[in-house]
C-alpha cells in the first residue's frame, strides 16, 4: 500500500494517534512530568505535539500533509526559547536525525508564524526552531504504518533527548581574513599555478578549468565533510553525481584565501549547479529565511518545472554564517531579489 492511499483510507487517523502514545514516558524524568501527547488530525494535515518535554524545549511537533503526499513526507520540528543561554545550540550542530541508518535533512532557524508568533510576541517570549525533513517511503510501504510512525516519533523523541543531554557544539569560528598559515595548509597549489598561468582567456574558460580540475582536490573532501556527503539543498547522497560549486567563482575571488574558504562552497547536483552558475538561482543570506531558494526571473516555467526549484521548502539545508558575505556577492551579482 502507497502512503497516499493509508492518508486516505479508513482509519488513518486512529492508527496516527496510536503511534504517539507513550512519547511522554519517555521525556519523563523524577520529578518532572510531561503532558501526554497532543495527537490529532486536521483537514490538511496530520500533528502530533509533545509540550515543554525539557527546560528550554518548547515544542516537539510532528506533522504529515494529507493532500499529495504520495511518499508520506513528514517534517520533525523542535522549537527551543530564543535566550543567550538557550539550548539552540545542541541541535543546530552536530549529528543529524537517522532513522535506520538514513540520515534526514536539516533545516534551521525556523520562526514562528501565524497565532502562535502573535501569542508569544504577547507574552514577550521569542522561540527559535529547527525542523527535519524525510519520507516514510524510505522505511517501507503502509502495509504497517502504525508500526512504521511509532518507530520515527520514538526515534525522534530519543534523538532529542539524547542531542539535549550532550553537550552543545562551539559555534564555528570564521575568521574575516584567515592567517597566512590557514591559507598556506588549505592552497591547492597546482590548481592555481595553472590557472594563474593562464592569460588571454576569458573569466568564464577560466573557471570552467577550475571546476574541471577540483573534482578530486582537497576542496571538494571539505566540502563532503561540511554537508555529510551529499548535496547543500536537496540531501541528494550520490558523490559520483555532485559538483564542489563555488558561490563567487575563481575569477571573481580577491584573495587566495576567498579562493580555497569553505564558506564559499556548496555541494549541488548538476541542474541546481549550472543554474546557481548561470544566476537563475540564489539564496537567501539574511532575515527569518536565510538559505531559502530565490528564483531569478529568467529562469521560465520550464526550467523552474523540471528543475523542481517552485519547491518552496527548498533551501540550504544546514545555515553557516560564513556562507553569507558570499551568498550576498552572488545575489548581488545576479541581481536576485528577495521580493
Amino acid at each position: 500500500m502507497r502512503w497516499d492511499e493509508w492518508i486516505d483510507g479508513e482509519g488513518s487517523t486512529e492508527q496516527w494517534k496510536a503511534a504517539a502514545e507513550g512519547l511522554s514516558e519517555l521525556f519523563t524524568t523524577p520529578g518532572r512530568q510531561v503532558a501526554r501527547p497532543h495527537a490529532y488530525a486536521k483537514s490538511r494535515a496530520f500533528w502530533v505535539e509533545v509540550r515543554e518535554p525539557r527546560d528550554g524545549v518548547r515544542l516537539v511537533a510532528i506533522s504529515m500533509a494529507r493532500y499529495g503526499n504520495t511518499q508520506g513526507n513528514i517534517t520533525l520540528r523542535i522549537w527551543t526559547s530564543d535566550t543567550s543561554e538557550g539550548v539552540y545550540r545542541h541541535f543546530d550542530s552536530g549529528p543529524r536525525f537517522e532513522v535506520r541508518g538514513r540520515a534526514w535533512a536539516r533545516h534551521l532557524n525556523l520562526r514562528p508564524a501565524g497565532s502562535w508568533e502573535t501569542q508569544l510576541r504577547d507574552q514577550g517570549e521569542a522561540v527559535r526552531g529547527l525542523w527535519y525533513s524525510g519520507n516514510l517511503s524510505d522505511l517501507g510501504g503502509a502495509e504497517n504504518p502504525e508500526e512504521i510512525l511509532r518507530t520515527v516519533f520514538r526515534s525522534f523523541c530519543e534523538f532529542v533527548i539524547d542531542r539535549y543531554e550532550e553537550e552543545p557544539s562551539a559555534p564555528e569560528a570564521i575568521p574575516t581574513e584567515p592567517p597566512e598559515a590557514f591559507v598556506a595548509s588549505h592552497e591547492e597549489p597546482e590548481i592555481s599555478e595553472l590557472v594563474d598561468g593562464l592569460t588571454g582567456i576569458a573569466d568564464s574558460e577560466r573557471d570552467a578549468i577550475v571546476k574541471a580540475r577540483i573534482g578530486q582536490s582537497k576542496f571538494r573532501d571539505r566540502l563532503l565533510r561540511r554537508w555529510g556527503g551529499a548535496c547543500s539543498v536537496t540531501g541528494l547522497k550520490s558523490t559520483d553525481v555532485l559538483i564542489a560549486s563555488h558561490i563567487v567563482p575563481w575569477s571573481r575571488c580577491t584573495t587566495a584565501s576567498e579562493r580555497w574558504d569553505v564558506n564559499n562552497g556548496l555541494m549541488l547536483t548538476p541542474g541546481l549547479d549550472k543554474a546557481f552558475e548561470l544566476g537563475y538561482v540564489g539564496f537567501q543570506h539574511e532575515g527569518r529565511e536565510q538559505g531559502r531558494i530565490v528564483i531569478s526571473p529568467k529562469a521560465n516555467f520550464d526550467i523552474r518545472r523540471r528543475l523542481g526549484f517552485d519547491d518552496p521548502q527548498l533551501r540550504i539545508r544546514d545555515w553557516h554564517q560564513g556562507l553569507a558575505p558570499y551568498l550576498e556577492r552572488h545575489r548581488n551579482r545576479w541581481q536576485l531579489s528577495t521580493s
